[in-house]
């Protein structure tokens, strides 16, 4: 095939493929925010709501939510700046970074095919092999394949649809760049042009490592790719191959280090927690053969899966050592993709098996998005295989049908499956069908019902989710919520206190729980709550912001300040924290200082802070 006409061929097909990703996910671009982490991430995280160069410095310089995800955070800033609290914007670009990283995974996919073409015929040229531009027919539809079942696979939904998820995204639009500029660094081994890919691959790796800290296995990949598909050997060359990688593993470690830092409360989810020892000893075994399942049977998917009886992870296990076995015996007799493949998904897939998270569940479809790629294009490499296999006109026409027919039915689960997410009720109640003994739906619907306005519904909600499991924090918290919607302080007192009773590290239980001192003049028991609460995370600036209330309503305007103070030293914008200091200033007969504070608080849209600088001719 001429260089031309493979470029032009590669041209046209990312076109296609973008189209049709677009297609099928622009329904959510009517979608709106869920209570699913939207509200922590975007339309009340204050720390992106503002595009300024110390909150971009605030977001690089310490974990969010447990994490460490600032080009996340930066990307949420950069589209509320465009679209404020407007969700189509969001959810527009979720819906163009997966098509992106649509034609990426095509982009990769021809390469690597080109490189395992070249291997197996043992074309190894004195000059370097073009990768794209050489590319022959059957590559490119198996590329093509690969890429078109990954983005309209219904596993693919969650990560699009969900806001929130805007880390997964973006993770794969780094590693995939970092995968393919490792390869034309490789193909350019000996010559000038070398090093610059090299520090490419570097980059679009630090990159990933500041999308989603999980990004600190790509060394490891990286590796795969040197002794399973570029064949380098164990001998005295090998010492190079593993010191080019030290920048690499050393980023990994730094991150790693860090994500451990930020994830210092984690624990084991509710579900895995409640799991027997045989079925923890099961669990990594059965999670590692659980999204390959879903992939070829995806029904039923749900935000939340439950777990499954010793039995079924038993046999889970089984099947993952047989595919283990398949892929080492093939790898012995010349075909090292399949074992490449086997191992570059395991590996990507292994830090969200651990069962360690924040309370989170430990199996989800978007913990398949980085994953999943290698078994496309595994997939790919087959329809490639076949193809050239096969070179009559019935055999490749049954061919095309075949994928086409993939393809068709991967769009319709997924045109199926999308409508659960347009809002929070409809995800819930979804969710709820699917796994009816989970307690965490029930809890989120009852939120979604309490914004509503609807708070005998909350309640049953939230009284499902504790009949299924009476020690779960989050409904007793959100109980003691809608009760004090209610005004009646004294049931959501009992039940913060509950709710704390559950989960000693509940600190919005103990802020919620002090707020009711307050209102009822116990200063001092609100004060020791505060306490408790930032005892257990010294970093949360409505603990600071509402222990200043306490004070300053005790008449200490001294310590008052100093909690406000705080707490915007930890969210530096914090606007009725702002007013609140301006508030303490005029108290202090610091008019000057006052004014600066309200100022601020103003351009941070407090209402209260704009009227006062209005009523007194000032201008923010």
């Amino acid at each position: 095939m001429k260089r031309g006409s493979s470029v032009w061929q590669i041209l046209l097909v990312s076109i296609v493929l973008f189209a049709l990703e677009f297609l099928l996910f622009s329904p959510a671009l009517d979608y709106k925010f869920l209570n699913y982490d939207d509200d922590v991430y975007v339309y009340e995280n204050a720390n992106i709501q503002t595009l300024k160069a110390e909150n971009i410095a605030w977001m690089f310089a310490r974990p969010y939510y447990r994490s460490y995800t600032p080009l996340a955070l930066l990307s949420h800033a950069i589209d509320f700046k465009l679209w404020e609290n407007n969700p189509r914007g969001h959810h527009l670009t979720n819906v163009l970074l997966h098509g992106v990283n649509t034609i990426l995974i095509f982009l990769l996919g021809v390469m690597l095919l080109h490189v395992a073409r070249r291997k197996v015929s043992g074309q190894i040229p004195d000059s370097p092999p073009p990768l794209l531009t050489e590319a022959d027919t059957s590559t490119i539809l198996g590329a093509f394949v690969a890429a078109l079942l990954f983005s309209l696979h219904p596993m693919r939904v969650e990560s699009v649809a969900w806001i929130s998820d805007r880390k997964d995204l973006l993770l794969v639009l780094f590693t995939l760049p970092c995968c393919m500029a490792y390869l034309k660094y490789d193909a350019h081994r000996g010559t000038k042009r070398a090093m610059r890919w090299y520090l490419l691959a570097l980059l679009f790796f630090v990159l990933a490592l500041l999308s989603k800290t999980i990004a600190i296995v790509i060394p490891v990949v990286l590796f795969l790719l040197d002794m399973l598909l570029l064949k380098r050997k164990a001998s005295n060359k090998w010492v190079p191959f593993a010191t080019e990688k030290a920048p690499f593993f050393l980023l990994s470690l730094a991150f790693g280090i860090f994500a451990i830092i930020s994830a210092k409360e984690s624990q084991l989810s509710d579900i895995v927690a409640k799991l027997s020892g045989v079925q923890r000893a099961l669990h990594p075994l059965y999670s590692l053969v659980f999204y390959p399942v879903k992939t070829i049977w995806p029904e039923p998917l749900t935000p939340v899966y439950d777990s499954v009886g010793a039995p079924l992870m038993a046999v889970a296990a089984i099947l993952c050592i047989v595919i283990t076995a398949f892929a080492i015996i093939m790898a012995k007799r010349g075909q090292k993709f399949w074992l490449l493949a086997w191992l570059t998904y395991a590996v990507t897939i292994m830090p969200t098996i651990t069962g360690l998270s924040a309370g989170i569940q430990p199996w989800a479809d978007r913990y398949s998005y980085l994953p999943a790629v290698s078994l496309m294009i595994l997939l790919g490499a087959g329809v490639s295989v076949v193809w050239d296999r096969y070179r009559g006109k019935e055999a490749r026409s049954l061919i095309l049908v075949l994928c086409a027919v993939a393809i068709l039915i991967c769009g319709k689960l997924s045109a199926q499956q999308l409508p659960m997410w347009q809002n929070a009720e409809t995800l819930w109640r979804h969710s709820i069908r699917v796994t009816p003994s989970v307690p965490m739906p029930y809890t989120n619907l009852g939120v979604a019902l309490e914004g509503d306005g609807d708070h005998d519904g909350a309640l049953l909600m939230y009284g499902k989710a504790v009949t299924l499991e009476p020690r779960y924090a989050d409904a007793l918290y959100n109980m003691g919520i809608t009760y004090e919607a209610k005004q009646m302080n004294d049931s959501a007192a009992s039940f913060y206190a509950q709710a704390i009773t559950a989960d000693r590290t509940y600190t919005d239980a103990y802020v919620n729980w002090g707020n009711i001192h307050v209102r009822a003049g116990a200063f001092d028991d609100a004060i020791r709550l505060f306490e408790q609460a930032i005892k257990l995370d010294s970093s949360d600036p409505d603990s600071y912001y509402n222990m200043g209330i306490a004070f300053y309503h005790k008449g200490d305007r001294t310590k008052a300040l100093e909690c406000f103070q705080t707490a915007v030293k930890y969210s530096p914008n914090y606007a009725n924290a702002y007013n609140n200091i301006g508030i303490v200033f005029l108290d202090l007969g610091k008019q000057e200082a006052a004014m600066t504070s309200f100022v601020r608080a103003a351009r941070l849209g407090s209402a209260e802070a704009q009227k006062l600088l209005s009523s007194k001719g000032y201008s923010w």
